[in-house]
């Protein structure tokens, strides 16, 4: 006849183990975002944040590129096959295009981006805004 062991304790694949920090539940190894994983994974996200604030604020484009950006949107960059003549009419242009756009820009700094509204003779005085970030500029 067959008599059941009646115990308290139960079998070691069952009971519950105890983890320390970082450590997974009876396999010995470290967890992949517990104890110290974790803080190498947040050091790491803070300095390419560190990084890519340096580098949006390093490349964030001024007036001065915005000028240049509108003005040779609307005068076209220069071609090679100008003659004298040509280069010496665009250089002339391209100041008065330069100086139309610099007095119509408004620029609003934001250290990491720029945005710019522009309302010059050029866009027939209808409002254009356009963000700057890393030396780029994207109409809105």
């Amino acid at each position: 006849m067959f008599h059941p062991v009646v115990t308290n304790e139960l079998p070691e694949s069952v009971q519950m183990q105890f983890m320390r920090p970082g450590q997974l539940a009876g396999a010995g190894m470290p967890a992949t975002f517990g104890g110290r994983s974790m803080k190498k994974l947040l050091v790491l996200v803070i300095v390419l944040l560190v990084a890519a604030s340096v580098f949006l604020a390093a490349t964030n484009p001024t007036t001065d590129d915005f000028v240049a950006y509108r003005t040779e949107a609307v005068m076209g960059k220069p071609g090679e096959s100008d003659t004298t003549l040509g280069k010496i009419g665009r250089q002339v242009l391209t100041g008065a295009a330069g100086a139309d756009v610099r007095s119509a820009v408004q620029r609003r700094n934001y250290v990491l981006f720029s945005l710019y509204t522009y309302s010059g003779v050029v866009s027939g005085l209808q409002e254009e805004r356009y963000l700057g970030i890393a030396r780029r500029f994207v109409r809105r």
